[in-house]
């Protein structure tokens, strides 16, 4: 297995283990393999309808495909999805330097690439680190090329099998969902909560440490098995998986440090698609069984590795933080809890979750604000746009896009007519005597027309 991960070639696949095969079993009949869509079919039968089709029926792993006629028409078939996939990210995205270089050859680059995805020979050729702030971290972005192979990966085999799969109230990077579905939850649920048990319930806060630093390789592989993955997708995402790792050397990898001499790789790269759907997936079951299996536990909502859960007094909080300590301890995932960061705590001392604050009197009356280290964070990044925009490096109409879309951001809480008076006030545009705002609008002599008393309503078109 340790020859397997660190050479990376081939497509030679962790062993499943039994309760692996139990669930595959329980979820494909067996000598079926599951199709995109989550159709199953027999193995080896409707092999024009997706490379899938090609599974070896000793093993139940995908082969690849060897003869010249259908590398020709499987590599077709591919390269179409590619390219479909290639024109919505040039359609959907802004032309960056590297998007650019890429379409001048891009035709070439799929069909290459298509090739190799048949014959078993794709691989990823690397990524390119960069930092962002607020937090601090490092962000390992895949290349043009492989961005448009994982996106196709996981429209094609892992939403339509994974979606139904999904814990409702886990919340993060998904269609529909995302922060102001999670506010508006958490609003409702304290209102719920307070109607119910009033002022003196507790919140179990869990949260896990270096989350994607730590995830067990070979876990993730089998946790996709087991939501019923087709081989083909499992090649695949096994290729990406090993492309990237991180050592005992690296301060945020405890994994590897804990399991040091097991052979074991830890850590997926912050910044493409297949690890954002890794993260969504690794603690789907824990949701599920807090939900359905812990009677302690009132409701739990998820965003990526932050957790809630609601109970009507502190010794069932303890109950369910014992359960969620339980379960990470004997599921091999890698990672663990974040000691700081996890808590238990009554209502009345409020909530810090997704950048909000949440918090609530004795009267039921709840306050949503921004966190002061987001609202800083937003000023910043404002502050150094608008000194762009006055030095002419950046064009008025795009600071003002910005500056918009920030404001409809704050306008969401409790403070969101404050901050956006303050945030109009300091930020203004001017194209001579003209402000322009929002969709091409003008606003003669800047904001001096707005009447502040009928706020936002006088603002017109603005909003």
């Amino acid at each position: 297995m340790t020859d397997i991960i660190k050479e990376a070639q081939g497509i030679e696949l962790p062993e499943k283990t039994g309760d692996q095969i139990a669930r595959i079993e329980k979820i494909v009949p067996a000598g079926y393999i599951i199709l995109p869509g989550g159709v199953p079919h027999k193995a080896g039968k409707n092999r024009d309808l997706e490379i899938a089709g090609h599974i070896d029926l000793m093993t139940g792993r995908w082969k690849p495909v060897e003869d010249p006629g259908e590398v020709e028409r499987y590599a077709q078939t591919t390269f179409n999805e590619l390219y479909e996939v290639y024109k919505r990210r040039i359609k959907d995205k802004r032309l960056t330097k590297e998007a650019y270089e890429f379409s001048l050859d891009a035709a070439y680059i799929l069909d290459q690439v298509a090739t190799a995805i048949v014959t078993g020979s794709w691989r990823v050729k690397g990524y390119f680190p960069f930092k962002v702030h607020h937090p601090e971290r490092l962000i390992n972005a895949p290349y043009y090329v492989d961005r448009i192979v994982e996106q196709w990966l996981i429209e094609k085999y892992f939403i339509p099998v994974l979606t139904p799969q999904i814990f409702k109230y886990n919340l993060a990077c998904q269609e529909g969902k995302g922060p102001d579905m999670t506010r508006d939850i958490l609003m409702e649920d304290l209102y719920q909560m307070y109607e119910a048990y009033g002022y003196d319930c507790y919140i179990v806060q869990y949260d896990i440490k270096k989350y994607f630093d730590n995830i067990s390789h070979t876990f993730v592989y089998h946790l996709f098995a087991g939501y019923g993955i087709c081989s083909f997708a499992l090649y695949l995402l096994w290729m990406i998986l090993c492309s990237y790792h991180l050592t005992e050397k690296d301060e945020e990898c405890y994994a590897a440090r804990d399991h040091a001499g097991s052979g074991e790789w830890y850590g997926v790269p912050k910044g493409n698609l297949p690890s954002q759907w890794t993260g969504v997936m690794l603690l789907n079951e824990l949701d599920i069984r807090l939900n359905d299996l812990v009677e302690e536990c009132i409701k739990d909502r998820r965003y990526m590795d932050d957790g809630l859960c609601f109970a009507a007094d502190r010794a069932d909080a303890r109950r369910i933080l014992w359960y969620i300590e339980d379960f990470i301890a004997k599921n091999d995932m890698g990672i663990r809890l974040n000691d700081k960061k996890t808590n238990i705590y009554p209502i009345s001392r409020g909530i810090n979750f997704c950048g909000w604050r949440y918090e609530m009197d004795r009267f039921g009356h709840i306050k949503c604000v921004e966190k002061n280290t987001k609202k800083r964070e937003q000023f910043h990044r404002l502050d150094k746009q608008y000194e762009a925009y006055g030095k002419g490096h950046i064009p008025m109409e795009k600071f003002i896009q910005m500056r918009n879309g920030t404001i409809a951001y704050f306008s969401k809480g409790t403070e969101g007519f404050s901050l956006t008076h303050k945030m109009l006030q300091r930020y203004q545009a001017f194209d001579g005597e003209y402000e322009v705002f929002y969709k091409g609008k003008m606003n003669p002599l800047g904001l001096r027309n707005i009447d502040w008393d009928t706020y936002p309503e006088s603002a017109g078109d603005f909003w």
